[in-house]
């Protein structure tokens, strides 16, 4: 419900603060048709758009999530009293990762509105991939060195998607060439998942299963700011 009225927001106050009269400072003039956006999420994503005219522009957008936070952590960690002696000590340890690809294109065409807001809307084909691992394994270890290691539980997952994501959103120039922009992103995509299950306790348990599906995906609306030049 929030995001709703900050995108309502990003419609009326350009309107309400700024006059809707043309300026020398107008950043999508042909001064100007290089843009770099960044957006305001839990994800890295940034983008790269030229305009190739007064109303049509080509975007290229890349989600690199997992090049700097890849959520890998070792949750759990305790000693096991029962196996615990001076000489050899066992560690329990819940170790999880988390990585996410994802790159997009797409061709957009604006509706100025006026000199300091544009309305745009488009889309384009996208590709992204995620590797998910989780695993409970006993290290164990002799004088504080490690002696060996026991799988408890591994399992790990690989996503393939790719398919074509639409956009509707808006943009608003705050200063110069210094622009925020609010839009809503619906995808549409098949994926090929991969997952693998392996315990060897209680009893010994290991599967593969390979599949694909079609999938929808509303991604709600993501909020940013750009810098043209």
């Amino acid at each position: 419900m929030l995001s709703k009225y900050i995108f309502c927001a990003f419609i009326l106050l350009p309107l309400i603060c700024f006059p809707q009269t043309e300026t020398a400072d107008d950043s999508t003039s042909n001064d100007y048709n290089n843009e770099i956006q960044f957006y305001f999420i839990n994800q890295v994503i940034i983008a790269y758009k030229y305009n190739i005219s007064e109303n049509s522009g080509l975007r290229f957008r890349a989600n690199v999530t997992g090049l700097f936070n890849n959520n890998e952590s070792e949750n759990i960690e305790y000693n096991d009293p029962e196996t615990n002696t001076p000489h050899y000590y066992r560690i329990y340890k819940n170790t999880q990762s988390d990585h996410f690809f994802e790159i997009n294109i797409h061709y957009l065409y604006m509706i100025r509105t006026n000199s300091i807001m544009h309305l745009y809307f488009g889309g384009g084909p996208f590709l992204n991939y995620n590797n998910r691992i989780r695993e409970e394994i006993y290290e164990n270890y002799t004088n504080e060195n490690i002696l060996d290691y026991t799988y408890l539980r591994k399992y790990k997952e690989e996503i393939w998607n790719a398919g074509i994501s639409t956009i509707v959103g808006i943009e608003s120039i705050v200063y110069k060439n210094f622009t925020f922009f609010a839009e809503y992103e619906a995808a549409f995509s098949k994926g090929w998942y991969t997952r693998s299950n392996y315990a060897p306790r209680p009893s010994y348990y290991s599967a593969t299963e390979k599949y694909h599906e079609w999938n929808y995906e509303l991604k709600g609306i993501r909020i940013g700011a750009g810098i043209y030049f």
